[in-house]
């Protein structure tokens, strides 16, 4: 299909937008064209100021994991994708999250012969930046994507470190767990069942998932109910422990058994 069309960022109040949902990716990935800046802009975050470039916004993991219905992992996981297909670059720390649309003026052209030139300026440099950024990667052969603070918490990189290789059909299973409902902390809880797994050297999903739907009988929603009922796990392995010691002391002390005395009338 030839030819393109502009929308109006008025779309995002229309009712039909607002609607509470989950997003698609498609749907997603359209906010975001919406939600970047049409022209430069500074921004006052505490005492810091900020440039937000035209084709760019200044946002965080959590607002869009409000604003999009998802967990923190499956926002991590979707930003990294358009990273990786060169739609993004992106850089987030533990308060904000700095995302620029790579050729923007393809997408949202406003018209204006010098404002367009610019504008193919701007994305050319923005494309060869992450060209050149590619061809490093390739040539080190360790892809170094931008800096995601919240890359310690996200589950799938913990899996990776800590049980093994991470396949689709297994990614597939870990986020209906975490876009489930099941918990009130999803990734935490996650995490927490990966390194239990670790620990007794458990080192497959499906042994993942049985501390998962474990928790899910007990009615195990956060990490602190899940350490909670660990520590009493092992208080409760180590009274059988001290009891069975105990035991095992007490016949000790008994000695031999003692014969019975007959009377033999001497």
């Amino acid at each position: 299909m030839d030819g393109w069309i502009k929308l109006h960022r008025k779309i995002q109040v229309h009712w039909l937008f607002e609607e509470k949902r989950k997003f698609s990716k498609f749907e997603a990935w359209i906010d975001l064209l919406m939600m970047v800046n049409h022209e430069d802009k500074k921004v006052v975050i505490g005492n810091e100021t900020i440039e937000v470039k035209r084709g760019q916004r200044l946002t965080s993991i959590r607002q869009l994991c409000d604003r999009w219905g998802w967990s923190n992992t499956k926002v991590t996981q979707y930003l990294k994708s358009l990273y990786n297909e060169g739609m993004i670059e992106y850089k987030s720390d533990a308060k904000k999250t700095l995302i620029t649309i790579v050729n923007y003026g393809f997408y949202q052209g406003d018209g204006d012969e010098k404002t367009t030139k610019n504008s193919q300026k701007n994305d050319e440099e923005q494309t060869q930046k992450h060209t050149n950024k590619n061809e490093k990667n390739l040539i080190n052969n360790t892809p170094t994507p931008p800096t995601d603070a919240h890359a310690k918490e996200n589950p799938i990189e913990v899996y990776e470190q800590e049980i093994g290789r991470f396949t689709d059909t297994i990614r597939d299973k870990m986020i209906d767990w975490l876009d489930g409902g099941y918990f009130d902390e999803p990734e935490a809880i996650m995490i927490a069942a990966i390194q239990e797994a670790a620990i007794y050297e458990k080192r497959s999903w499906a042994y993942l998932e049985r501390i998962l739907q474990e928790c899910l009988n007990k009615n195990i929603r956060t990490v602190e109910q899940f350490r909670q009922k660990k520590a009493e796990a092992a208080a409760e392995k180590e009274k059988k422990l001290v009891r069975l010691r105990k035991e095992e002391t007490d016949e000790k002390h008994k000695g031999p058994s003692q014969q019975p005395k007959y009377d033999y009338g001497f």
